[in-house]
């Protein structure tokens, strides 16, 4: 009698079947000591393919000769998890950026940092990438690339307000609102008529001069 050995290679989960050898001499039986060539690297989303390794821990490369003895016929992928960065650009705000967070790997959820960065006339709103904004601690789940976030600025409101600055007679236009980063405000005119005796109306200024 003479053994055969079921030759089996088994790739991401570590349970599925998902390739049997071909140069056994019956479908995917091996005899004893019989040598082969095992099967080249396959691929896994987020993972570097890195030997086999069979069911008695012997490891053995891909495309490499493997002798099929008993206790040496199912090889098992190992996998090395393909480490992400991610990266949080200011966005012309001003201070420090936060560190780059290194090591992660698919599927791992990481929570996105704080900042202390400031940008005039604007509210720091989180965190961007992709066209999606995520908040300052909130969590995004680890894909099969490096994540470059940058940070967005939401313009504040600004409120215009008008004073008679002495005037006489007539009234102040009402109160205006400006968003840092918008539309141009066109700044009203004297539509109260407002007057002061012995002077002419000017126009607007910042400053009660």
């Amino acid at each position: 009698w003479v053994a055969l050995y079921d030759v089996t290679y088994i790739y991401g989960d570590g349970l599925t079947v998902d390739a049997k050898d071909e140069e056994c001499v019956t479908a995917s039986l091996c005899i004893n000591n019989q040598s082969i060539t095992t099967r080249a690297a396959p691929s896994r989303t987020g993972y570097n393919f890195t030997h086999w390794r069979d069911q008695s821990g012997t490891t053995v490369s891909g495309n490499a000769a493997y002798t099929v003895t008993d206790g040496h016929y199912v090889l098992y992928a190992i996998w090395a998890p393909i480490e992400r960065t991610l990266s949080c650009g200011l966005d012309s705000g001003s201070g420090t950026a936060p560190t780059d967070i290194t090591g992660k790997i698919i599927g791992e959820i990481v929570t996105l940092p704080t900042t202390s960065s400031t940008k005039a006339g604007y509210t720091f709103g989180g965190w961007s990438t992709g066209g999606v904004t995520y908040p300052a601690g909130g969590t995004v789940t680890i894909g099969t690339a490096n994540i470059p976030f940058t940070a967005v600025w939401v313009g504040n409101t600004n409120t215009i307000t008008y004073n008679g600055n002495g005037a006489t007679s007539g009234t102040a236009p009402s109160n205006g609102t400006y968003v840092t980063g918008g539309s141009t405000y066109t700044i009203a005119s004297n539509s109260g008529t407002l007057a002061k005796t012995g002077f002419r109306f000017a126009g607007w200024n910042t400053a009660a001069n």
